[in-house]
């Protein structure tokens, strides 16, 4: 069983799709913060891309904590965020070619930055590489 966790608009054929927005093709709607409906130990092989951002800090671990719930012993959690660490770096060498803003919305590098960062402002939880690894790691 393959889940895939915050689907959102992108259904993944073959997979378990779950979302908090009822749409054609999810399987299972609800926000993983009331529980998922699924069994202890049920899934193989989970994915979670581009939804922990959306999450405030303090619902992070326990929406890891669930996903871990379903895990079967030995299964695999593949986790997607933005790499605030990459931005970060891009901006310290002045490479406004990185950011994805166009600069008729944000003209400065350090805007661009920020903007990017918190993606408009739907990033709640900006994520670096140790930061994922301190969440995630048994």
């Amino acid at each position: 069983m393959r889940l895939n966790w915050g689907c959102g608009p992108v259904i993944a054929a073959g997979w378990l799709n779950v979302d908090r927005v009822i749409r054609p093709g999810v399987d299972i709607a609800g926000d993983i913060r009331d529980g998922l409906e699924l069994a202890d130990d049920s899934i193989d092989y989970a994915v979670a891309m581009h939804v922990l951002q959306d999450l405030p800090y303090l619902d992070l671990l326990p929406a890891l904590v669930e996903l871990r719930r379903t895990l079967k012993p030995g299964g695999v959690l593949r986790v997607g965020v933005p790499d605030l660490e990459r931005s970060i770096d891009a901006w310290r060498r002045g490479d406004a070619g990185y950011f994805y803003i166009p600069d008729d919305e944000v003209a400065s590098l350090g805007g661009k930055l920020i903007v990017q960062a918190t993606w408009y402002g739907s990033v709640r939880t900006p994520f670096t590489w140790d930061f994922l690894h301190e969440l995630t790691d048994d």
